[in-house]
């Protein structure tokens, strides 16, 4: 798995530029409330159809000496956008993070080996190639409604009214 945000790349799928090993967790939380609609006494869930990711990986360095692995460690928070758009490519396609945001990062150092545990903020991810299966759109985009939780305060309005 490849890993870069704009112009920096994160791993390039070699030892010395980086190889993304793995330990790799994503956590998404969808952005919700409680409503009462109007004429209704009950509150329901409404989705803000938004969707906010924390994902951390750790990426492997192996440099020629020493000296070389603890200059990338001195000069990573430099080198290392802030924010941006995190673009994951591996063999069957990609994924983007829109606006994200690089949290923390660990690093730690073994000789000309180097470890180092990213931890990113953003949206959700966003599909580039491949798309996802038909079985994934289908389930998201089974319900007509934009807004299920009105759409369906609304239709139990309407069995409740007959």
């Amino acid at each position: 798995m490849l890993v870069s945000v704009g112009a920096y790349s994160l791993c390039n799928g070699t030892l010395a530029g980086g190889v993304a090993i793995g330990q790799l967790s994503l956590t998404i939380d969808r952005v919700t409330d409680f409503i009462v609609p109007i004429g209704e006494v009950d509150p329901v869930l409404f989705d803000r159809v938004t969707r906010k990711s924390d994902i951390s990986f750790q990426v492997e360095r192996v440099f020629a000496d020493w000296d070389e692995a603890s200059a990338f460690i001195l000069d990573l928070e430099d080198a290392l956008p802030s924010t941006g758009d995190v673009v994951f490519s591996f063999a069957s396609g990609s994924r983007t993070i829109t606006n994200a945001l690089f949290v923390s990062f660990v690093t730690t150092q073994l000789g000309a080996k180097v470890t180092t545990i990213y931890r990113i903020s953003g949206g959700k991810p966003v599909s580039g190639s491949p798309p996802p299966s038909s079985a994934f759109r289908v389930m998201t985009t089974a319900s007509p409604c934009l807004l299920p939780p009105i759409c369906w305060a609304r239709e139990s309005w309407r069995n409740t009214s007959r």
